[in-house]
């Protein structure tokens, strides 16, 4: 076997083997979904976990499992009081756990305590104590020190030995950033675990192996710590296995590292050093080269032909019949959109066809009778076979153009090599196209992975079918929790019945939705959620579901909370103070007044907001009784940011009057722009000096 050859198999055996890993990490992630429920609901009933396996979806998901369960640890001490609760609920199931029992001499038994789908067949191992089988129990033990999945071979009643096996994960009553072994022995709460048929879960590598020339054969070489110590394992074995290993020797291996484990794939050749891709490929380069042959045989046979007719031509016997024929065959070659080059085997050209000319020569020349290659030295070499090349030239009108190539060579009759022929495609626009489109949804991943937004579908009954996963790692959260759920299923959102059923309403009517908001309890915090959706229909018109779009809105909610408690300290304040307090706005326009404020003018705030200063409030000189100028407009108009107190006399809107004492002063923000004013007065007529009274006042 060539070196290239060699190459391809390991390739080949290394996506079978990856696929193997595909097929397992995708029974984890059932095994996550259980996990991420009973986090949320440790107690989770009988019936809500068949209902939660159901949901799992996981016949269609992972044909091959069969079976989905919960093993609980029970002090021996425990176990009468276990056996009678579970045999005297009726939540689900009541008639296969009526003759529920655990036999058991362990302190602390492993027992399974509810499986899905629950029948006659998968009732029988209800009640087993697991910890009984030693290598199980170890597994156990060094999961709950670590948190991790791991899996083992096991017999279950009603199953072929050595057909089935399990993979387990174990599940703690809370989710540690940096767990140690004391914790998670504390919070341990029991694991889950899933059973698979090895021939299901194989039978499709099977079927690509075979495709591509392999039988195979799966060793379990035991727990990784173990590997070389512990004996192996053979879960399953091709038909074609021992013919294969008999006729061509040896077999070579794959190795996958899963789940604490680790299992052997081999390979044996069922075509010995060809795969079946190799031989399809000879096969058809033959038929294709006989066919060229044919078709270039006749080529030559006419090109001579012409020559002869030339010939005869300069002898004066030129042939009108073959002349016709010379143009209408070099008509037909210069009509093609690609690029053809024909050479002798000398490497020189032959012939090259108007686009060819066109594009290839240098200078004004031409092609014919040029010996260098155009793409590759292979043009000018005898090859057994043809070359194919996707390359970039620049072409001679200076446009860098993207070539698919084909080198053939050509035999007579005899099949003795007289030359090659070259054909290129210009896949220019389609490479251009292909690699916008790659940009595109590269740059599209990276925006979902990297926003600050969570983008989400759901089916036609808005059950989430895809949530994206950026937003959530950054909380720490398993997106896998919404799969399969309705968004009023993971908890009440902090909304009433009366406003899920509006907005199922809404979903019901196939309408578009914006800015829906509800609160979700994840990783231990409150979270406030604003989502917008619209629906899709499938091709036929059909509604298929919902697409859209969350945003976490919580700090915007927690400032607008905290806002509002600020500003209502504020108010409390302002209207407590024994002092008067208007605010107006940067035009002079009253915006807010406290109660002081409103008893000294006669004004209630509903009726004196919006008005200017000068409606609502006049205060006067004490001593000439002239109308004085307004500190408010004195501050907004350029003078110093705050205007000193005065005393003057203020006059109300019931032609009373006070003797206060007023200050104004500007409002700004944080860029130091102006906003307003505000103005203070404080009534001093119960304290003011003789001397300051005045007649009339």
């Amino acid at each position: 076997m060539t070196s290239s050859s060699s190459q391809r198999t390991n390739e080949l055996q290394q996506a079978i083997a990856l696929q193997l890993a595909a097929d397992l990490d995708q029974k984890e992630a059932i095994l996550r979904q259980i996990q991420a429920a009973f986090i949320a609901q440790p107690s989770l009933s009988r019936g809500q976990f068949n209902q939660l396996a159901l949901n799992t979806n996981f016949p269609n998901r992972a044909p091959a499992i069969f079976a989905i369960g919960f093993i609980r640890p029970v002090a021996n001490a425990l176990l009468d009081e276990y056996v009678l609760t579970h045999r005297s609920n009726t939540d689900f199931g009541a008639g296969f756990y009526a003759q529920f029992g655990v036999q058991t001499d362990s302190v602390q038994a492993q027992v399974l305590e509810m499986v899905s789908p629950l029948n006659r067949s998968s009732a029988l191992w209800l009640g087993e104590d697991l910890a009984k089988v030693p290598s199980i129990q170890a597994n156990l033990d060094s999961a709950l020190s670590t948190g991790l999945a791991w899996g083992a071979p096991i017999n279950l009643r009603g199953q072929p030995n050595g057909n089935v096996y399990a993979l387990y994960l174990p599940i703690f009553q809370n989710v540690f950033e940096q767990p140690t072994a004391e914790l998670l022995q504390d919070n341990y709460l029991g694991s889950a675990v899933v059973w698979f048929k090895v021939s299901e879960l194989l039978r499709g590598i099977e079927r690509d192996a075979q495709s591509s020339g392999f039988a195979i054969r799966l060793m379990d070489l035991g727990p990784n710590q173990m590997v070389g110590d512990a004996e192996s394992t053979i879960l399953f074995t091709s038909k074609k296995w021992s013919a294969a290993i008999s006729q061509y020797g040896a077999a070579e291996s794959q190795i996958v590292n899963i789940f604490g484990r680790q299992w052997r794939l081999e390979f044996a050749n069922l075509h010995g050093a060809l795969l079946p891709s190799e031989q399809r490929l000879i096969l058809f380069l033959a038929l294709l080269g006989c066919t060229l042959s044919c078709v270039l045989a006749v080529a030559f046979q006419r090109f001579f032909q012409r020559q002869r007719a030339l010939e005869l031509a300069a002898q004066g016997q030129e042939s009108i019949q073959s002349l016709t024929f010379e143009r209408q065959s070099r008509a037909m070659l210069d009509a093609v959109s690609d690029p053809l080059i024909l050479r002798d085997i000398n490497g020189a050209v032959i012939y090259a066809n108007a686009v060819a000319e066109q594009r290839f020569a240098e200078g004004e020349q031409g092609l014919l009778s040029e010996n260098q290659f155009v793409f590759d030295a292979a043009e000018l070499g005898n090859l057994a076979m043809p070359v194919q090349l996707s390359q970039q030239h620049l072409d001679r009108d200076g446009v860098l153009r993207q070539y698919d190539v084909i080198i053939k060579p050509l035999r007579n009759q005899g099949l003795h090599w007289v030359g090659n022929v070259l054909h290129a495609r210009d896949i220019s626009a389609g490479a251009a196209l292909t690699q916008e489109l790659q940009y595109k949804l590269d740059r599209l991943s990276e925006l979902v992975e990297v926003s600050s937004d969570w983008f989400w579908e759901q089916d036609a009954q808005a059950r989430f079918t895809y949530v994206s996963g950026g937003f959530f790692a950054d909380l720490d959260v398993n997106p896998a929790i919404f799969i399969g759920k309705c968004r009023w299923e993971l908890g009440s959102g902090g909304l009433s019945e009366a406003q899920w059923d509006a907005h199922r309403s809404v979903l019901a009517s196939h309408w578009p939705y914006r800015d829906f908001e509800y609160q979700a309890f994840l990783n231990n915090q409150i979270l406030y959620f604003s989502v917008s959706g619209r629906p899709i229909f499938a091709a036929d018109g059909s509604f298929a579901g919902y697409r859209g779009v969350g945003r976490n809105v919580t700090a915007m909610r927690n400032a607008q909370v905290a806002l509002f408690e600020e500003r209502q300290r504020a108010l409390a304040t302002l209207e407590s103070i024994a002092d008067g307090v208007l605010t107006t706005d940067v035009n002079g326009r009253i915006d807010y007044i406290n109660p002081v404020a409103s008893a000294l003018l006669g004004w209630e705030l509903e009726m004196a907001r919006g008005q200017f200063l000068g409606a609502v409030y006049q205060s006067v000189d004490v001593k000439n009784r002239l109308p004085l100028a307004n500190l408010v407009t004195a501050s907004l108009q350029g003078g110093a940011d705050n205007q000193g107190a005065r005393r003057s006399v203020l006059l109300n809107k019931l032609g009373l009057h006070f003797q206060i004492e007023e200050s104004a002063a500007r409002i700004r923000d944080e860029n130091n722009r102006t906003l307003g004013a505000v103005l203070v007065f404080r009534d001093v007529s119960n304290w003011r000096d003789e001397n300051e009274r005045v007649d009339g006042f």
